[in-house]
């Protein structure tokens, strides 16, 4: 009965290190799956960047065709007001983009840093269980192994 019994408890533990590989693997793959959707996400900053790179060259060409205005004709002074004025907008529209950019960028960060904090702390947990499980496992094929040779 007692061999019945360790035997019965060798089978329960063996699947559950199989079940913690498992699991194990399964947390791997979430980490790499988390790692490319940061790679994407800094494409995508990239891009927002380069976003930000237009505006700022197309603010500059703004800048140049009021000055070119200004010098052309003294009459042009009331329109480079109203250019200027849109400028202010455009930069305003600018900064605000340029604010909610950094602000995805952070929030990405934060929330990528947090899945992967969480991800390693399973895969570390997963690891510790790993080991205890095995290590219960080899004290009960020592003790299968006493039984079956009394």
């Amino acid at each position: 009965q007692e061999l019945q019994e360790t035997m019965d408890s060798r089978a329960a533990l063996g699947e559950d290190v199989e079940a913690l590989t498992a699991e194990m693997k399964e947390a791997a793959a979430r980490k790499v799956a988390l790692t490319e959707e940061a790679t994407e996400l800094r494409k995508a900053m990239f891009s927002a960047h380069s976003t930000r790179n237009e505006i700022q060259e197309s603010l500059n060409a703004v800048l140049a065709e009021v000055e070119e205005a200004k010098l052309a004709s003294q009459d042009a002074e009331s329109d480079a007001e109203v250019v200027s004025e849109l400028l202010q907008q455009s930069e305003s529209e600018a900064q605000a983009l340029e604010a909610e950019a950094e602000t995805y960028r952070s929030e990405l960060e934060e929330a990528h840093t947090a899945k992967s904090g969480r991800l390693d702390a399973t895969l570390s947990w997963l690891r510790s269980e790993l080991k205890d499980s095995q290590s219960t496992l080899e004290g009960l094929n020592r003790e299968v192994e006493g039984l079956q040779s009394e």
